[in-house]
């Protein structure tokens, strides 16, 4: 004869084993869920590495300050902004590849080979020229304004050297 708890004892081991079966079932889906997540994170990584190279291949489709949303592969899943700015003589890249809610953001610092030699110092033209004072020293080629260099006198000190330079000035751009 059986009990009169058997059957309320079948019922608590049936009902953990639903609960334990269910939270597998959740676990799994969950971890799904996370390495889809995963994978478009890796996509977008992918996406923005091959944007940062079409802005570094030097082509012209990009002006500075402008910011150019395309299409990678033609197939409308792999969109990415790309934007250019000047930072003195280096350039700046900015990239962000998207898909839905999520974003991949890169920046990077480039700039060209101006010549063979080195060059020391490289100034912008804007109409006004290096000043130099104190014992300040410049040796190698120098990209300068077309106003060149001069002495000063920065806060009491004068230039305390024969030349100002040492190598060659060259006009800048």
């Amino acid at each position: 004869m059986l009990k009169a708890n058997a059957l309320f004892i079948v019922i608590i081991v049936s009902l953990v084993i639903g609960i334990f079966c269910s939270s597998l079932i959740l676990v799994s889906y969950f971890q799904r869920l996370q390495v889809q997540k995963d994978q478009l994170i890796k996509k977008l990584d992918l996406n923005a590495n091959s944007a940062i190279n079409i802005l570094l291949s030097g082509s012209d489709i990009f002006s500075y300050g402008e910011e150019k949303t395309m299409d990678l592969y033609g197939n409308d899943i792999d969109s990415v902004t790309i934007k250019k700015m000047l930072w003195g003589i280096f350039e700046i890249g900015s990239v962000n590849s998207f898909s839905k809610n999520f974003q991949k953001w890169k920046s990077i610092i480039y700039g060209y080979k101006l010549d063979d030699r080195k060059c020391a110092i490289y100034l912008p033209d804007q109409n006004s020229p290096l000043s130099l004072g104190g014992s300040t020293f410049i040796n190698g080629d120098c990209y300068l304004p077309e106003s060149g260099v001069k002495r000063a006198y920065i806060e009491g000190q004068a230039f305390s050297f024969a030349n100002l330079i040492q190598g060659t000035i060259k006009k800048s751009k």
